[in-house]
């Protein structure tokens, strides 16, 4: 991924999450979209199983709640952006798994949190604090 492809409606982790929530925006009462960008899954190859967090399972910030599998034999874990309560995994990712790499922020996207009341915005980077990562070339 090129730092100039970097969708501009969320937020990410150093981790290479990212957290459907535009710069600016606020937690609200519902549920926002979370994921990972191609950077840890390109070099794996194809993507051919994902497990993802159970529905009501509560997450952490920076913990480990998904992983991909690659045909390469790789395994790339996914860390939780917010804390929160899981309320819907995508299913089209767990039928068809190479969608996270192929449209890793629309149709690739993995699960949903619902912030708790103690969900911050720490460790989340703008668009454009990623963007430095990426063209420092730092993996976080």
């Amino acid at each position: 991924m090129r730092a100039n492809m970097i969708p501009t409606d969320r937020h990410y982790t150093p981790g290479h999450s990212w957290l459907a929530l535009p710069p600016g925006a606020r937690f609200a009462d519902y549920p926002i979209r979370a994921g990972v960008t191609d950077i840890p899954i390109a070099p794996g190859g194809d993507v051919v199983a994902v497990e993802l967090p159970g529905v009501r399972d509560d997450v952490r910030a920076g913990t480990e709640c998904a992983v991909l599998r690659m045909s390469s034999g790789a395994v790339v874990t996914v860390c939780s952006p917010i804390s929160g309560l899981v309320t819907i995994t995508n299913q089209d990712v767990q039928a068809n798994p190479q969608l996270a790499m192929d449209d890793p922020f629309y149709k690739g996207w993995l699960f949903a949190i619902l912030p708790t009341s103690a969900s911050s915005m720490d460790g989340l980077l703008t668009p454009a604090q990623y963007a430095r990562i990426l063209t420092k070339g730092d993996d976080g």
